[in-house]
């Protein structure tokens, strides 16, 4: 579970670290600790977004975000973010129960990387293309 009493903004640049640090992880195939940064990553963008709104949520379980996502699809107008949501799912599966190859990390990456720069959008945030640009701010 994220914690709640970072800013919007203290979120949105943990998921942008969290998704450099993981792109750095496949560059490297060290895919020890990619899950857990992806999976990290879409919660914390989740909680950019519901501290933006002054949302307050508790649990960190699937529904319970599921439910926070739907809420931010619903009253931000955001089509589809629900969906896009459960492919980054995949990353928090994975983190748990190790099912991927090495070779499927590259392949299945963009789902979390849409997903954060879905949400963080929604917070008017300019959100790199590819957040190994973080890095170099």
């Amino acid at each position: 579970m994220v914690a709640q009493t970072m800013t919007a903004a203290e979120h949105a640049e943990r998921a942008l670290v969290l998704l450099a640090e993981a792109d750095a992880g496949i560059a490297s195939e060290d895919y020890d600790s990619v899950s857990g940064n992806l999976s990290c990553a879409v919660e914390h963008a989740i909680a950019a977004v519901s501290t933006e709104h002054g949302w307050e949520w508790e649990g960190d379980g699937h529904s319970d975000l599921l439910s926070v996502v739907e809420r931010i699809e619903k009253e931000c107008h955001a089509d589809g973010i629900s969906s896009t949501f459960r492919a980054a799912t995949l990353w928090r599966n994975n983190r748990d129960y190790h099912f991927l190859d090495d070779y499927e990390y590259e392949f299945f990456t963009p789902s979390a990387h849409r997903f954060v720069s879905n949400a963080l959008n929604l917070n008017g945030s300019d959100v790199c293309t590819d957040a190994t640009d973080i890095v170099e701010r």
